[in-house]
């Protein structure tokens, strides 16, 4: 079984690990924010996922649909097949937190529940993205990247 969206966890012997949602953000309340328009669009990129003691556990491909003004987006992780809702849970200056969950699995790899922020990159086009997510057992895993 495998570990989050950007969260996934590859075990000994080639299995995946299912993960569990890790911590709610912290940032402004849902009823002010909406997605900005630099944050608007499909965004593309791979994510590295380290456990906690940063050993690295795998690499993994991720897409990010946001649309300008809303609260909700959507995620796919092509690599693991898996994709899931993204719901707005704060802003905080230059940062977007969502609440990932899951809508479809159909191997069980992935985690159920996860957060992801979003800042802007250091280059225009460009944002950098953080999965985090607690496994079932209490492992905390998180995966960066950047999505272009």
């Amino acid at each position: 079984m495998i570990a989050a969206a950007a969260v996934l966890l590859a075990g000994t012997g080639g299995g995946v690990a299912v993960w569990a949602w890790r911590s709610a953000s912290e940032g402004s309340s849902t009823e002010e924010a909406s997605v900005p328009g630099p944050f608007a669009g499909t965004w593309s990129g791979r994510m590295s996922q380290e456990d906690a003691e940063g050993d690295h556990v795998i690499d993994w491909g991720t897409r990010v649909e946001l649309e300008a003004g809303a609260k909700r987006g959507s995620s796919e992780w092509y690599t693991l097949d898996c994709r899931g809702g993204l719901a707005l849970s704060g802003q905080e200056e230059d940062r977007l937190f969502f609440d990932y969950v899951e809508t479809y699995d159909p191997e069980d790899r992935c985690v159920d529940e996860a957060e992801l922020v979003l800042r802007a990159g250091e280059d225009e086009g460009e944002l950098e993205a953080k999965w985090s997510a607690t496994s079932q057992e209490g492992t905390s895993m998180t995966s960066t990247g950047t999505l272009r």
